[in-house]
């Protein structure tokens, strides 16, 4: 086997947008849209009062990448995780995503 079979798993090139490369969810990955303080539900869970129910305003993304395995997810990645699979993001939005493995490039 030599160089000419490697198949890099690394991003591709230096892309201004991933035009080519389809991006997709990550293997694990998920976000979760909370319709309550997701610290005042966990405490519900060991006996606290629940808390009332609203519209969802918390979204969580839940990731391997991520230490203690999720983190509060930005507007824009929420927006972006919504529109998954597609193929023109910014690189700023999606970089974090992939180190996370949150998001993974396609073919």
């Amino acid at each position: 086997m030599g160089a000419e079979t490697f198949e890099s798993r690394e991003r591709p090139g230096d892309l201004g947008h991933s035009d080519r490369y389809r991006i997709e969810r990550g293997p694990y990955a998920a976000l979760v849209w909370f319709h309550a303080d997701p610290e005042a539900v966990l405490k519900a869970l060991h006996g606290a009062p629940s808390p009332a129910v609203s519209e969802p305003t918390c979204p969580l993304l839940f990731a391997p990448g991520l230490p203690h395995l999720y983190r509060p997810a930005t507007q824009a990645e929420a927006m972006l995780w919504a529109m998954l699979p597609t193929y023109d993001v910014p690189l700023d939005v999606v970089e974090p995503l992939f180190a996370e493995g949150a998001a993974i490039w396609t073919a």
